[in-house]
């Protein structure tokens, strides 16, 4: 199903004029309940902390990936001139949750995603340089912005932090 946007709401870049509902198929319906079995299943605090940042990930990737379509204006945060660089950012994150969720479906030892010790250091760095923005970058947001920017900020640190306390690098 394919919309068209008024022309003042029309950006540069691939969707212009335009935007489209995806569909969903069949097999991320599977794909998400063997996600959530092998969490269930695993005890192991780093299958856990894993799943957890693969999903947050994956959200925050979602939303970066529809700022073409209006989603930044409704959560109130900085409106950007061209929607290339969310949309970028949105396509890593999006990534590095699939690739977090790989290394926590990974059986075998040929294929593997992201492991703990990357995850921590994406979180720390994406934590914050958002913090650094919310701190010193004088933004003029409405309060439900400046709210949602340091919830994820916090929930992305509090994240990194966990996954370093369980000090992945002694694990068998």
């Amino acid at each position: 199903m394919t919309n068209q946007r008024p022309p003042a709401e029309r950006g540069p870049g691939p969707f212009q004029g335009s935007y489209s509902y995806p569909q969903l198929r069949w097999w991320s319906l599977i794909f998400g309940v063997q996600i959530l079995l092998s969490a269930i299943v695993m005890k192991s605090k780093i299958k856990i902390l894993l799943l957890i940042d693969g999903i947050v990930n994956l959200l925050i990737g979602i939303i970066l990936l529809l700022f073409p379509f209006g989603i930044g204006a409704v959560i109130g945060v900085p409106q950007p001139a061209m929607n290339f660089y969310p949309t970028l950012l949105g396509g890593v994150l999006f990534g590095i949750g699939i690739a977090l969720l790989l290394e926590l479906l990974g059986t075998s030892d040929v294929f593997h995603g992201l492991g703990l010790a990357g995850a921590i250091v994406v979180n720390f760095c994406g934590a914050g340089v958002l913090a650094v923005w919310l701190i010193f970058g004088q933004l003029d947001l409405p309060l439900r912005g400046v709210v949602i920017l340091w919830l994820i900020a916090l929930l992305v640190f509090g994240i990194g932090i966990s996954e370093l306390m369980i000090k992945p690098w002694q694990q068998d």
